[in-house]
């Protein structure tokens, strides 16, 4: 009986190592998955950060251009 139940017990530890094992690989390809979607965002964020500076230097432009145009105004007047 003492041999059955080591047997037993030890069955239930390879199971549980199996198990074990199983679960680890599914969270390393969820870690991986998830340092994907970061890169992919971080790449985004940058986008999105060049835009908005491209934007900023337009509006810029556009005050610079409209202060000449209204001192040009008030210089004809």
């Amino acid at each position: 009986p003492l041999k059955q139940e080591l047997k037993t017990l030890k069955s239930q530890k390879d199971g549980r190592t199996t198990e074990i094992a199983k679960e680890e690989a599914g969270l390393e390809s969820i870690r991986l998955n998830l340092v994907d979607h970061e890169k992919a965002l971080s790449s985004i964020q940058n986008d999105l950060n060049e835009t908005i500076d491209r934007i900023r230097r337009k509006e810029g432009d556009i005050r610079v251009t409209k202060q000449r145009i209204e001192s040009k105004i008030l210089n004809l007047h």
